[in-house]
């Protein structure tokens, strides 16, 4: 992968979570004024990290992510130090500072899906409903994401509830564009039967590292059933909403790659 990417790094979902309910919360209340866009692409682990862990020789790389990258000359200590950090496991990184939480959350992911389907099979949500099924689960999940940056804007609680009520709320949420992303594809297993869903540890990478590439980048390479997933609804086709292409066969790859180069 460092080989392929030459230390380009896509920033954390979390990152733009904040800035995408602080665009959510302007768009209904007029606050935060003073929303910045984060930086989507940049340079090596400490853009990975949103400055978790950083190469204290060398300056943050701060130029425009529109600028082209192909003159910048690395020294190769450089390459080395950026590669050991990527290749140390947890522990390594807590020994050296940075707070990691070493929680299998594959396992945890995979416990929190089945208990969100055994409620949906309880209420016999219907086919046409599972959305917004998923996008209350969704909501629980980042309440406190959100209680952060309506605290941040200055608005008061009370003034969310009764603007927004529940409806609204639950609307927000489904609002934010890599959320949009992340309950297309949650969706996507809750549609087959418990016994059929087989939700598996590595999913959790998937959801929460798919949506972001989906929204901010050009070409997506991934599974066909994350394709299918995000491309089910004809009338919303998330491809369209947010001009990506997203592929899942190499033959597909080599085309993109070939178009790009004409």
């Amino acid at each position: 992968m460092i080989e392929l990417s030459d230390f380009d790094a896509i920033t954390m979902p979390k990152q733009l979570l904040y800035y995408e309910i602080d665009m959510a919360l302007r768009a209904r209340f007029g606050r935060p004024t003073d929303v910045t866009a984060p930086r989507v692409f940049g340079r090596g682990i400490a853009h990975l990290t949103a400055g978790g862990v950083h190469n204290s020789l060398r300056p943050t790389d701060q130029r425009p992510a529109s600028e082209d990258k192909s003159s910048d000359l690395r020294t190769p200590i450089d390459h080395q130090l950026e590669e050991l950090l990527l290749r140390a496991g947890p522990r390594t990184h807590a020994r050296a500072g940075l707070r990691l939480d070493l929680v299998n959350w594959g396992d945890l992911f995979v416990q929190h899906e089945v208990s969100v389907a055994e409620e949906i099979a309880r209420r016999k949500v219907p086919r046409a409903e599972l959305l917004p099924s998923v996008v209350h689960s969704d909501f629980n999940d980042i309440a406190s994401a959100i209680l952060h940056r309506v605290t941040v804007a200055g608005i008061s609680t009370t003034e969310v509830t009764e603007t927004l009520g529940g409806a609204g709320l639950l609307q927000l949420v489904q609002s934010l564009p890599t959320r949009r992303v992340t309950n297309a594809l949650r969706v996507s297993k809750h549609l087959h039967p418990r016994p059929h869903q087989k939700w598996k540890a590595n999913d959790f990478f998937d959801v929460v590292q798919l949506p972001v590439p989906t929204v901010y980048c050009d070409v997506v390479f991934t599974e066909h059933q994350w394709v299918r997933a995000l491309t089910r609804d004809k009338e919303d086709r998330l491809d369209e909403r947010f001009n990506t292409k997203l592929i899942f066969e190499p033959e597909q790859l080599v085309e993109v790659l070939v178009s790009a180069n004409l």
